[in-house]
């Protein structure tokens, strides 16, 4: 390196060049330009960088199976004509307490009645003869035909209204008087003093496999968001079930609520209460309420799930 010549003394002072030429050896301090933030914010995202590794470790990721389901009562039971006819008269209104055995609705006898008064008449005519004449083998004949024919249009009289089977209060009913009606058809509701609620879910039908008696469902009543309630899974059902099998299980009074497009599996779970709570309210379960419910069929690891290739090394962690 050459020596570096002085400048004309008219320029710097003597002692700045001195000082300037027993420091050129020494090398200078870096030129600092970066804002004073840079380095508190490279070890932030340091910390997140370590956090979020450290999360796709211990994180999981949940896989559920979810589907629609309704609320059943148990005790409940609805009432169906067993014949066809018109109805002639109501004996019973909402909220009554029946008894077993009491007529609830009775139908169109016309028809009946006079043919068990008919009956009754000959039966009498036949009796009186028979005891004017005890050896009259005609009169004997004819009572006894006719005791049968009594009892054959009575039972046809008593076919003619609807009975209570147990006890219990009427809840619902769904017919009018003078309306004609099918056998089958439902015309009332009966409430047992048991009642218990539980949920039929109705899930994929792919996730049969992985549900088991015993597995924690959430269920999400409808109009109740986010007011989640946790019940226990009893039953699941053996076979996959189609739209059609899916409208002939749960009834034609609440199949349309269910626009199913493939195969599920029905699963009964019982709920813990016959109330609960949204909104820091309790309220009571009703027959018919529909909800969304959800069974976790799968947890894994967020690693293993965003680097399928590890599975082989770490093996699958699935629950």
């Amino acid at each position: 390196m050459s020596k570096l010549q002085s400048p004309p003394p008219d320029i710097f002072r003597q002692e700045a060049l001195d000082h300037y030429l027993s420091r050129r050896e020494q090398p200078g301090q870096p030129l600092r330009i970066s804002p004073a933030w840079v380095w508190p914010m490279y070890l932030v995202m340091v910390f997140l960088a370590l956090a979020g590794f450290a999360y796709t470790l211990i994180g999981r990721i949940h896989e559920y199976a979810e589907g629609p389901a309704i609320i059943r009562c148990l005790g409940r039971e609805d009432l169906t004509a067993t014949l066809g006819g018109t109805i002639q008269s109501i004996d019973v209104v909402p909220g009554q307490e029946v008894r077993a055995g009491q007529t609830l609705v009775r139908y169109y006898d016309a028809l009946e009645s006079a043919e068990l008064q008919r009956i009754n008449r000959e039966w009498k005519s036949q009796l009186i003869n028979y005891l004017r004449n005890p050896a009259d083998e005609t009169a004997r004949r004819a009572i006894s035909q006719l005791r049968a024919q009594r009892e054959e249009a009575q039972t046809r009289l008593d076919e003619r209204r609807l009975v209570a089977p147990r006890d219990g209060i009427i809840d619902d009913i769904r017919i009018r008087t003078g309306q004609g009606i099918g056998a089958g058809q439902t015309v009332c509701t009966l409430l047992g003093n048991d009642q218990k609620p539980t949920l039929i879910a109705l899930l994929p039908g792919h996730y049969r496999p992985q549900i088991k008696t015993g597995m924690p469902i959430r269920v999400e009543l409808t109009g109740y968001r986010y007011a989640y309630q946790s019940a226990t899974i009893q039953q699941v059902g053996g076979e996959l079930l189609g739209p059609a099998e899916v409208a002939r299980y749960l009834g034609p009074d609440v199949a349309d609520s269910f626009p199913l497009s493939g195969a599920v599996v029905v699963v009964h779970a019982d709920l813990p209460s016959r109330m609960f709570r949204a909104d820091d309210r309790a309220y009571p379960y009703y027959d018919g309420m529909l909800a969304q419910a959800a069974v976790k069929v799968r947890s894994e690891s967020i690693l293993l799930s965003f680097v399928p290739g590890l599975k082989r090394i770490f093996g699958n962690s699935n629950e």
